[in-house]
C-alpha cells in the first residue's frame, strides 16, 4: 500500500525545479534574490523594472576607457609624429639649403615678372603656379631649373653654377613628371600642363652646342620641338 501512495515529500521534491547556484549576476539581482540572466547590455530583470544595471554601466565604462586610450593614441602619434624631426636633429641644426631657397625666391620676384606682360597673368605664376609647385616635387624642380637659367643670365660670374643647378634640377623633373604622363588624372593634369611649359621654357633657354641649331639639332629635330608636340598632347 506505501508503494502505491506518492508520499508528500517526494511529490514536491519532483516538482521543485532544481537549478546551479551562481555567484554571477548584477547587484540589482542578488539584492532581491532571483536569478539573473546577465544579458546585455542590461539583463532581463533590470529591464523590467526599469532600473540602472550594473551591465550597462560596466560596458559604458569600457567603452569610455577604450576611446580615451585611442584618443590618447591617436594624440600620442601625432605628437609623435610632430616630434620626429626634433629627435632626428637632436644636437645638430636642420639642414637648410640657401641655394634653393635662393633660386625659389628669384622667381617670386624676377622671373614670374619676365614670363609675361599681363599683370593678371604675371600674379597667376606668383600664386597658383607656386602653390602648385609645392604641392608636386617634379613641377618645384622645373620651376627651380626654370628660374636658375634666368639667374645665369643676369649673374655671369655665377653662370656656370646656375646652369649645372639647373641641369641637375630639370633632369629630376623631367624622370619624375613623366612618370605620371601615361596616366594623368584630374589631381595631376594641371601640375602636368604647368610642368610641360616650364620644360619647354628650359629648352629653349638652356645652353647649346656650337652645331646645335633652333631647328636642327644634333641628332636631327632639335628638342624642343618634341616637347612642345608633348605639351601640345597633354593640353
Amino acid at each position: 500500500m506505501d508503494n502505491d501512495v506518492t508520499r508528500p515529500e517526494k511529490m514536491f521534491s519532483s516538482s521543485r525545479r532544481s537549478h546551479r547556484k551562481t555567484r554571477t549576476g548584477c547587484n540589482n539581482c542578488k539584492r532581491r534574490k532571483i536569478k539573473c540572466g546577465e544579458g546585455r547590455p542590461s539583463c532581463l530583470n533590470c529591464i523590467r523594472h526599469s532600473v540602472p544595471c550594473d551591465y550597462s554601466i560596466a560596458d559604458a565604462a569600457t567603452s569610455a576607457k577604450n576611446t580615451s586610450l585611442s584618443s590618447l593614441g591617436s594624440s600620442t602619434s601625432v605628437s609623435a609624429s610632430n616630434n620626429v624631426l626634433g629627435r632626428i636633429v637632436e644636437g645638430q641644426d636642420p639642414y637648410l639649403n640657401l641655394m634653393d631657397l635662393e633660386v625659389f625666391n628669384n622667381f617670386c620676384v624676377s622671373t614670374s615678372n619676365s614670363l609675361n606682360s599681363n599683370p593678371v597673368v604675371r600674379k597667376i605664376y606668383q600664386t597658383t603656379i607656386v602653390q602648385i609647385a609645392f604641392q608636386h616635387e617634379f613641377v618645384m624642380r622645373a620651376l627651380l631649373a626654370l628660374s636658375a637659367l634666368h639667374m645665369a643670365r643676369n649673374s655671369p660670374d655665377r653662370s656656370q653654377q646656375l646652369h649645372e643647378y639647373s641641369k641637375q634640377q630639370h633632369e629630376a623633373a623631367f624622370r619624375q613628371g613623366t612618370a605620371f604622363i601615361p596616366q594623368i588624372t584630374t589631381e595631376t593634369c594641371a601640375a602636368l600642363h604647368v610642368f610641360s611649359i616650364f620644360t619647354g621654357m628650359h629648352t629653349l633657354g638652356r645652353p647649346r652646342c656650337v652645331d646645335e641649331f633652333v631647328i636642327v639639332g644634333e641628332n636631327g629635330i632639335t628638342s624642343w620641338l618634341v616637347l612642345f608636340r608633348g605639351v601640345t598632347a597633354i593640353i
